[in-house]
């Protein structure tokens, strides 16, 4: 019989969880999988995702939890799949899971397990012990916590994939020195490194004048991000474009890549200008992003954390010498096509399935 799985996925925020689970589904439905995406809550980029994708999904309309999202959930649950795949979770969706399980769950963390000891949290993670079979996390870090945590007898490390935007690699190309480019896009929350940025952007402005710096993106941070960068003095030198969909004509704008988070689980934004032929200068952190950068040897230039004026350097000297540009987009490419494609990432999750299930 044709495997049947259905994808739980929050639309909202947008940002890599809902890239990867768009991804992965749709590599599913190309291998022959019945699959299906249920939606949480209203959100137009994953809807866009999923329907470039091809993939069948049902969206749960709203932006909170009410009497009739919750039995539309049940019923969707209650139908019968062979797996069902949760992406992160909701307290409100896993505790109607649990009670509508009639199949192996598998989890999927995005994200490190939370050390907040709120009542909320607690039963989230009551609920997730008996509602997982097992556990995908997207680093060996990620499953180092996880395991902690004691979710899930299965606890395995799948490295997301990235899709590739061409058969072949981006021609590697530079547009000044004077004035180079460097660039993020994330969304804009704390934790995510905008603030760190702008220590190395502050750096390297005052090297190098005519720098440009670009942070794409929304989030609930970005007021006060832009307030910094006018306190600064820096308002001239910065653009924020927002949300950005076509992440091709985005990189296709950028030099060099900036990646300063401080603890990234994974790093899919370090991933997609790499296969976009350019080079990511990086702070070495000890989390999950160190296992994309370390892997690859000379694939992106780095600096430890949180040392601004090493990385701003770092990230000046792949701009003056053309010659470790071209190997450091050379290097990253091969890296990243050989270990984190969609398509291994599919398989290593299928094999997680096989564990759990008759697939």
């Amino acid at each position: 019989m044709q495997g049947r799985v259905l994808h739980v996925v929050p639309s909202t925020p947008f940002g890599g969880l809902q890239r990867v689970a768009a991804l992965l589904a749709g590599e599913q439905q190309r291998a022959g999988l019945n699959v299906h995406v249920l939606a949480l809550y209203d959100g137009a980029e994953f809807v866009d995702l999923l329907k470039s994708y091809h993939v069948s999904h049902t969206i749960l309309h709203g932006s909170h939890p009410d009497f009739r999202m919750v039995r539309a959930c049940r019923m969707i649950l209650s139908r019968d799949w062979s797996v069902v795949h949760v992406h992160s979770g909701l307290l409100w969706s896993n505790t109607v899971a649990l009670f509508s399980k009639r199949c192996p769950i598998v989890y999927h963390a995005h994200n490190y397990p939370t050390r907040d000891r709120s009542l909320k949290n607690l039963t989230l993670k009551y609920v997730n012990r008996w509602l997982v079979e097992a556990v995908i996390a997207v680093s060996k870090d990620v499953a180092r916590e996880w395991a902690a945590a004691g979710v899930g007898r299965v606890i395995e490390c799948v490295y997301n994939g990235v899709e590739l935007p061409n058969a072949t690699k981006s021609a590697s190309r530079f547009h000044s020195k004077e004035s180079p480019v460097f660039g993020m896009t994330t969304r804009l929350t704390k934790d995510k490194g905008i603030f760190e940025f702008l220590d190395v952007a502050e750096v390297i402005h005052a090297h190098r004048q005519g720098a440009r710096f670009i942070i794409a993106g929304e989030g609930p941070e970005r007021d006060e991000l832009e307030s910094q960068v006018s306190r600064r003095g820096l308002h001239e030198a910065f653009i924020f474009p927002g949300y950005v969909g076509d992440l091709d004509a985005f990189w296709s704008s950028i030099d060099v890549a900036l990646f300063t988070a401080r603890k990234e689980p994974f790093g899919l934004r370090i991933l997609e200008p790499m296969v976009r032929g350019v080079p990511v200068a990086a702070y070495l952190t000890g989390a999950g992003s160190d296992e994309i950068i370390c892997c690859g040897s000379k694939a992106a230039a780095t600096a430890p954390y949180p040392e601004s004026e090493k990385l701003a350097q770092a990230a000046l000297n792949v701009c003056d010498d053309p010659d470790l540009y071209a190997g450091i987009v050379e290097t990253a490419y091969e890296h990243v096509t050989d270990r984190f494609s969609v398509a291994e990432m599919n398989n290593q999750v299928m094999r997680i399935y096989s564990r759990v299930t008759s697939l």
